[in-house]
């Protein structure tokens, strides 16, 4: 067996992988923690403790999906036993359950088919605090920041925030993250062309710096009022 956890809700689909794990431990199963380059060594440990196998054995990792390597053209007539094949191959057993965290939406996941997927979704509240990050916006940012916050870790906004101002920056080249949907790359170029660009470089850099000092114990505010001071400073 093969479950994923993951979505763009990050902090949210590790909370669940966690658990996952937890509830595991507490109905007295045995956790494996395994590298995602190193997942073939699964079927050989099954190979050699067959007496183990016949309870179930779970195996933890995070990643997986990164190691997949799609080949086009002709196959070959003595094809090499791939990535892909080892993971398939344990999805289909019932006495192996690899569970597996990745920091990527469901529809970019290429072992969607053949494993269990638990998507985390972003609220649609990130999504009106990050569209409300523009220049003459100001008390409608803090309105979204504060409603989020009611119910969302102000970590998770302060990383959601930051990569925003990175792919509004890299908008401002013509540059858009690849993946996007069409709709979604207008929106985010309509929004980029609302602001001059050094002030969005000074904007990220700001937040970077209030990394540091969260991270050093140094910011007095906290990451929720810092935020609320940097929109009122470049909103």
């Amino acid at each position: 067996m093969l479950t994923v956890f993951c979505g763009e809700d990050t902090v949210k689909s590790r909370l669940h992988y966690n658990e996952a794990r937890n509830n595991y431990i507490k109905q007295g199963y045995r956790i494996n923690d395994i590298v995602a380059s190193e997942i073939e060594e699964i079927l050989k440990w099954q190979g050699d403790n067959l007496s183990l196998f016949n309870e179930k054995q779970l195996f933890f990792s995070d990643h997986v999906n990164k190691h997949i390597v799609r080949k086009r053209g002709k196959k070959s007539s003595s094809p090499t036993k791939t990535y892909e094949d080892n993971l398939k191959e344990i999805a289909s057993k019932k006495n192996i359950e690899l569970i597996d965290w990745e920091e990527k939406s469901a529809r970019d996941i290429k072992i969607g088919d053949y494993a269990t997927i638990h998507e985390s979704k972003l609220s649609e509240s990130i999504f009106k605090l990050l569209e409300s990050c523009s220049p003459g916006s100001k008390q409608l940012f803090i309105t979204n920041l504060m409603n989020l916050s009611s119910f969302t870790e102000e970590q998770f906004i302060y990383i959601m925030l930051t990569r925003h101002i990175r792919s509004l920056i890299l908008a401002t080249e013509k540059v858009l993250p690849k993946g996007m949907f069409a709709w979604q790359a207008a929106k985010l170029s309509s929004q980029a062309q609302k602001w001059k660009k050094n002030s969005l470089v000074q904007l990220y850099e700001a937040l970077c710096r209030l990394d540091l000092t969260i991270k050093t114990g140094t910011n007095p505010y906290g990451i929720l009022k810092s935020l609320d001071i940097l929109a009122c400073h470049y909103l």
